[in-house]
């Protein structure tokens, strides 16, 4: 979202982006709206041209047009303000959480860094074999993980000849007990 944002932003500002980037904008569908209505206004604001109200009309609603015209903007960019600030609070909530798991985890590995260098050495031996031994162990149950996994598909496949030995088997039969005479007719003879 952080991306989009900064892309959406880039766009706002008249900067150039990508084709890729533009499509990334339109294909989320929060950006796509905002990419539609600011389109809208940025082709309300080349088209726009200042026309004079007849005389009569000016004097009258002029204070009412310019009140109304006024609250509209300010509501609109309110909007587009409060829009915002709600989604970078979702961000910094999400960034904060972030934060406290990573701040965790780090204290986690301090003491567990903390914990080894205090191990005396005879300790080390003693860790550091158990971890050869697991691995070891790991290693065996992966060779014979697989020896299982080949057994099965050499016996897969001793069935699959099988049943395609018993298929030509009966094609050949079939072929056996037709007669001469359509067999000639299948070989292009009359």
């Amino acid at each position: 979202m952080a991306k989009l944002d900064v892309l959406f932003a880039k766009w706002l500002e008249g900067k150039p982006i990508t084709e890729d980037e533009l499509a990334a904008l339109r294909n989320n569908s929060e950006y796509r709206d905002m990419l539609q209505a600011a389109t809208q206004w940025q082709q309300h604001a080349k088209t726009y041209q200042v026309q004079t109200p007849p005389p009569q009309l000016t004097q009258q609603s002029n204070t009412d047009t310019w009140s109304l015209s006024t609250v509209a903007a300010w509501l609109v960019v309110g909007l587009g303000v409060a829009g915002l600030w709600l989604q970078n609070l979702g961000l910094h909530e999400q960034m904060t959480a972030q934060q406290r798991q990573l701040a965790k985890q780090q204290e986690v590995i301090q003491k567990v860094l903390s914990q080894f260098d205090e191990v005396k050495p005879i300790e080390q031996e003693a860790l550091s074999r158990l971890v050869t031994q697991v691995v070891e162990q790991n290693r065996k149950e992966r060779s014979l993980a697989m020896n299982n996994l080949v057994d099965l598909i050499q016996a897969q496949r001793a069935q699959d000849q099988a049943l395609l030995r018993l298929q030509l088997n009966e094609l050949a039969e079939q072929v056996e007990q037709t007669p001469t005479q359509n067999l000639a007719q299948y070989r292009g003879k009359p």
